[in-house]
């Protein structure tokens, strides 16, 4: 009975999300409990602890990109890659549960989405597979 209430109130809001175009996520063991793309950023909130979310992050975007700065206490991570700014910043919501926003932009203040949400899928990704 509770597993079935359960899954009819992930349902529900599954639709009620979908219809505001947001769309929860479970990628691995990293929980992503809402999603949302807008023209240039793809965020989300996390389940985690700060320092596996800022040392999965860190790791992802320098992959990706030449890192231009970072400040842990802020949670914030520039980086650079061709003509796109990219950055990540990470923003407690309580203990255990963080936002987690990916930006990129390329010259002129033009939008790159799809960098910032395969950069945002790829830490949600390596915060299951640590």
């Amino acid at each position: 009975m509770r597993k079935n209430l359960f899954l009819l109130s992930v349902c529900f809001w599954m639709l009620s999300l979908s219809s505001i175009g947001c769309v929860p996520v479970l990628i691995g063991t990293g929980v992503v409990t809402g999603y949302l793309a807008t023209k240039d950023s793809a965020s989300g909130n996390i389940e985690t602890s700060f320092d596996k979310l800022w040392e999965v992050s860190l790791r992802v975007v320098s992959k990706r990109a030449e890192i231009t700065d970072r400040d842990k206490d802020l949670g914030l991570i520039k980086a650079k890659k061709g003509k796109d700014q990219i950055t990540v910043k990470i923003k407690e919501l309580t203990e255990h549960s963080y936002n987690l926003k990916v930006t990129c932009r390329k010259a002129l203040a033009l939008a790159n989405l799809k960098l910032a949400q395969d950069i945002f899928t790829k830490i949600v990704r390596n915060l299951g597979n640590r």
